[in-house]
């Protein structure tokens, strides 16, 4: 489905009592900030970075960066974290995480930072995250998300345009926002995107084969 189809989709439904329909650019960027609610609520994308540690005696061994800026992690800085879900060893073996009983627990004080209590020279850790959709710059753009969360996405377009027209809490984007939730709540319910499989995730390691 092309962005161009959902802008029309919301022209025609959700969007059609308001002057800003004829204003594609605003309705893209609603459109960009339904996909990163969408994102936060269901695991429709997953990414890795590989760090490959340094010994306890060198600077900063224990921290980590994983936006881009550590030489020591190969991540994608193009793409953006949205959070931390799983850490794997390079025999596949699953990592605690800020698991306050394990010493040797992986610590994320931030989404984009780790800490390794106990590094050693030359070994990798992979960290898997969820990642945030692409930002849709045209109408000639694909939809990146199941089309079962289509309804919800509207709704959400519906939200954002109704509030920048009246911001009051009983008012009708009060009300699109309220079916976005319920829309959210039937796609969770009823199972209709697909998880990642976290178990599975170690066959990802492009670093580790």
């Amino acid at each position: 489905m092309l962005i161009s189809q959902v802008i029309s989709l919301a022209k025609a439904g959700e969007l059609q009592q308001l002057a800003l329909q004829d204003d594609d650019a605003v309705i893209l960027g609603y459109i960009n900030l339904g996909l990163v609610e969408l994102y936060k609520r269901f695991i429709l994308r997953t990414e890795e970075a590989i760090i490959t540690m340094v010994g306890p005696l060198s600077p900063n061994a224990t921290t980590y960066k994983i936006d881009g800026s550590d030489s020591r992690v190969d991540v994608d800085d193009s793409i953006d974290i949205m959070s931390i879900i799983a850490a794997y060893d390079e025999n596949s073996a699953e990592l605690s995480i800020n698991n306050e009983n394990d010493e040797y627990s992986i610590l994320v004080p931030d989404f984009q930072t780790i800490q390794v209590p106990y590094p050693a020279e030359g070994e990798r850790i992979s960290i898997i995250y969820t990642a945030g959709p692409d930002w849709v710059s045209s109408p000639t753009d694909k939809l990146r998300i199941p089309i079962s969360l289509l309804e919800a996405l509207l709704h959400y377009v519906g939200y954002r345009g109704h509030g920048s027209v009246d911001g009051n809490i009983q008012s009708e984007n009060n009300t699109h926002y309220q079916r976005f939730e319920a829309s959210v709540l039937r796609a969770q319910v009823l199972g209709v995107t697909t998880v990642d499989d976290i178990s599975s995730l170690p066959t990802k390691m492009l670093g580790f084969k």
